[in-house]
């Protein structure tokens, strides 16, 4: 049995896109996830994004894969001036699915989160 600690990215992946005017979205972007709730996320990203700003995310892990979740970032903080790295607070935006794919979508996030919860650190 492998006893190394293992971090939060080692267990999920995540891309993003900044998504433009009229829904057409920019190339993917990755970013290192800091913190992961059913309600949102904490990344640290080499893109910088904007209060409001609205993303489509991708989310992956062992087990399950969220894709084209909608999102709006709701803090920006510099981390970093020389290598451009910026701390985002994101909230997931459910608001245009139907009921029973936003239940879907909270509980496969409450499944990842739980299960994150118990990895050893």
């Amino acid at each position: 049995m492998n006893s190394q600690p293992t971090s939060l990215n080692d267990q999920l992946s995540l891309t993003f896109r900044p998504v433009r005017w009229y829904g057409v979205s920019a190339t993917d972007s990755s970013a290192t996830i800091n913190q992961l709730s059913p309600t949102g996320l904490m990344i640290t990203s080499g893109r910088c994004l904007k209060v409001n700003q609205k993303i489509s995310l991708n989310l992956t892990s062992k087990f399950h894969t969220l894709k084209q979740l909608k999102a709006e970032v709701i803090s920006v903080k510099l981390l970093d001036t020389q290598n451009s790295q910026y701390h985002c607070g994101v909230k997931f935006c459910f608001d245009t699915l139907p009921e029973t794919a936003k239940n879907n979508v909270q509980r496969v996030l409450q499944i990842i989160e739980q299960s994150l919860n118990k990895m050893p650190r």
